[in-house]
């Protein structure tokens, strides 16, 4: 028999490609197929080498040689396929990168295609659990990034002149990526290969090990990947789905638009020709059923109940790994398509805030509605819908995913005591940790329900009967995901949660719901929490699109709100106590809305927005009186501060008090009694203010003072609007 000699020796360092594929040849005609360990240990050597010191063609050449070995010797196929997992996988990295091809670039070329044949090869004729084990094994170990360990530089004096060195040189960051991205897919389709060729009673014994370790995978590549590799495993990990779910459920398909017939009608199903059929012919199958006995009934009902309970078991473990698939998708996916050619490398910071995507459901909800035209913001939320997002719908729908379920999940009040901690991804392995008994014992993820919950809504795919509404379903969602979870941070939940709510008070939506009672335990300060973190949105978040919609809801919640007097409390309470000035302004501007909403033509009916009580109630918080501020004596860079920090509310009240002169101007319903706050408003206020402004810009330091804290076109601004201001208020007599 032909052994070959070790690779350490120095006989071996000198084998050339022909002698390699001669080595494995005659091995794999001598060695007999009981002693099938050898031939693994044979070919590990030769692989091993031409790993190292074979250029990409002769690897070739010997990948090809053993191609044939493996499609003409099946006995040694199926017994050496467990090895040839890990020994095979690295010659699936692509080349050193060059002018011409970057390794994000490669494709694939003779090398590795060959070497996926020969894996291919392996998972059909491989012994299937055997294979199984080492495909997890492959996938758990998978890595992105380069490997940290190198080869050690020679000793001098140990050779003179080394006979070879080794062909494979250190991998970049952009070639570890890419060489994963492929050696994930790869893995993948190996692994639904398997799936196929196990037979057992109990598959989702293999399946809940299969998902956790594809879920603990594809968490860890997300840190690496680019976006456009991310959703190409996710397309990956959908088309799995479709492979391994019982046969019960591919029947099951999401229909997006009705078939219709040639009068516009949909079409019938399909009749069968029952009078050409022997009606007396008898159903053989009942007649089986007929013959057996209590004994052989009883075991085959016990047969249909296992069967039955192991294809649910089967379903809810794919319905829970597409919903944290998607859960991890949304939150940790890049943001933006990365440029390939760039060789720059984010911080951590810059990475964790430049990770997280959002599918524009509110946003686009929004714009159909005419909230939201034209500028930057729209221009972002174009094309806002990854392709793969329908293949994820879809397959939600096929494994039947119910809406009325994940209603019950994201709706329902039961789960607010549950503990704090949010759900964690990189930690999947606990959602399929130990193998499940049953199916109700498998949790689908929180945000991933949310997300699917979202969109079914916005695509109008499926019936709602449980219609959402402020309260208490939407305030329920807010403070899972809001207030007692972390999705304050993260813009895909944010994007749901609004679009959700504006979808409660939209038509089609339950609107206000149940008005919270201050009697009530949790009323009054359920509904302060709800609007307070709407309003911390609309104030912090660092998105602008975030923070338009999130004070568009908070408008629209206050002003659903039945008691007039309970939205005038709540803005009171606002504009006394908030330390934001952004959000100040903001509720200013929800103010106005509602002052203009009270005093429209044609509304008739009383209101506290059209009555002097609004003005004594606010005043003092809208037009407080600012000489203990201009008039104070001391460095004017302490009220340059205050001015460019205060430039948010200025306009805004500045804004409203215009706009109440003015429909006193044009002859329109206003706040009655708005003549008796003129004077007082221009002593405390406005006077105040434009007097101090015009005494400070025309001095040097003053221009100097508004040039370095940039708030230069701002004065001019203010200065401008409280020109106007007084020109109106002296055509009104106000």
């Amino acid at each position: 028999m032909y052994y070959p000699q070790s690779p350490v020796t120095t006989t071996l360092t000198t084998v050339t490609v022909e002698k390699a594929i001669h080595a494995i040849e005659t091995a794999a005609e001598e060695i007999p197929a009981d002693d099938f360990i050898s031939y693994s240990t044979i070919l590990d050597v030769h692989l091993s080498y031409a790993l190292e010191f074979f250029t990409r063609e002769e690897q070739k050449r010997l990948l090809d040689s053993l191609q044939n070995i493996l499609k003409e010797n099946d006995d040694l196929a199926r017994n050496i396929a467990w090895d040839l997992i890990s020994v095979l996988l690295p010659f699936l990295d692509a080349p050193p990168a060059t002018d011409s091809v970057s390794p994000a670039q490669f494709t694939g070329d003779g090398l590795t295609d060959a070497a996926s044949t020969c894996l291919f090869i392996a998972a059909h004729k491989g012994n299937p659990r055997e294979v199984f084990l080492k495909l997890l094994a492959a996938l758990s170990s998978l890595s992105f990034v380069p490997s940290s360990s190198g080869s050690p530089p020679l000793e001098e004096g140990t050779a003179e002149e080394p006979p070879m060195t080794p062909t494979t040189p250190q991998k970049t960051p952009a070639e570890a990526r890419a060489n994963g991205h492929r050696k994930l897919r790869i893995l993948i389709m190996l692994l639904t290969t398997t799936h196929s060729r196990i037979t057992t009673v109990f598959p989702s014994r293999f399946l809940s090990q299969s998902l956790t370790t594809l879920l603990s995978t594809f968490t860890r590549c997300l840190e690496e990947l680019d976006r456009e590799d991310v959703e190409d495993i996710v397309s990956r990990l959908v088309a799995f789905i479709d492979s391994v779910q019982p046969t019960g459920t591919k029947k099951t398909r999401r229909m997006t638009e009705p078939l219709l017939g040639p009068d516009g009608r949909p079409t019938l199903p399909p009749r069968s020709n029952t009078a050409a059929s022997d009606l007396t012919a008898p159903d053989v199958s009942k007649l089986q059923l007929e013959d057996e006995d209590d004994e052989a009934r009883k075991e085959r009902l016990e047969k249909e109940e296992q069967a039955k309970m192991e294809e649910d078991l089967q379903i809810r473990l794919l319905q829970s790994f597409l919903s944290h698939v998607v859960e991890v998708y949304i939150l940790r996916c890049p943001s933006q398509y990365a440029t390939r050619s760039s060789p720059r490398q984010p911080s951590d910071t810059e990475a964790a805030s430049e990770r997280g995507i959002s599918l524009h459901l509110a946003s686009r909800y929004m714009k159909s509605g005419k909230f939201i035209s034209g500028g930057v913001i729209e221009s972002e939320i174009v094309n806002a819908t990854p392709p793969v997002w329908k293949e994820v719908l879809d397959m939600a729908y096929q494994l039947r995913l119910l809406t009325k379920e994940l209603q019950e999940l994201c709706y329902s009040s039961t789960n607010e005591q549950e503990s704090e901690e949010p759900e964690e991804p990189k930690s999947p392995s606990g959602m399929l940790g130990s193998i499940p008994q049953f199916a109700e014992d498998i949790p689908l993820s929180k945000i991933g329900s949310l997300i699917l919950l979202a969109s079914r809504i916005f695509e109008k795919e499926s019936i709602v009967d449980w219609k959402i509404r402020l309260f208490p379903e939407h305030r329920t969602i807010v403070y899972k995901y809001l207030t007692k979870g972390d999705g304050t941070s993260e813009i895909g939940v944010l994007d749901a949660v609004l679009f959700l709510g504006a979808w409660a008070l939209s038509s089609e939506g339950g609107g206000f719901g149940e008005v919270p009672d201050g009697q009530a335990e949790d009323g009054e300060e359920g509904w302060l929490v709800y609007l307070q973190a709407f309003a911390l949105l609309s104030a912090t978040s660092t998105s602008p699109l975030i923070r338009l919609l999130a004070h568009n809801h908070l408008s629209q919640t206050i002003h659903s709100h039945p008691d007039e007097a309970v939205r005038l409390s709540y803005i009171k309470d606002t504009l006394e106590h908030c330390p934001f000035e952004s959000l100040k302004a903001s509720m200013i501007g929800i103010l106005k809305d509602e002052i203009a909403a009270a005093t429209a033509t044609g509304n008739d009916k009383p209101s506290i927005f059209a009555s002097p009580l609004v003005l004594e109630e606010l005043s003092m918080f809208l037009f407080p009186n600012l000489a203990s501020i201009l008039d104070a004596e001391g460095d004017d860079a302490e009220k340059w501060d205050w001015f460019a920090e205060n430039y948010a509310v200025i306009m805004a009240t500045g804004n409203l008090w215009l706009f109440l002169l003015m429909r006193e101007f044009k002859g329109q319903k206003g706040v009655c009694g708005i003549d008796q706050w003129g004077e007082r408003i221009e002593e405390r206020w406005a006077g105040r203010l434009k007097g101090w402004l015009d005494e400070v810009t025309v001095t040097e330091d003053g221009k100097e003072a508004t040039e370095k804290r940039g708030v230069d076109m701002d004065v001019d601004i203010v200065k401008d609007l409280l020109r106007r201001v007084e020109e109106v208020r002296k055509q009104t007599g106000v």
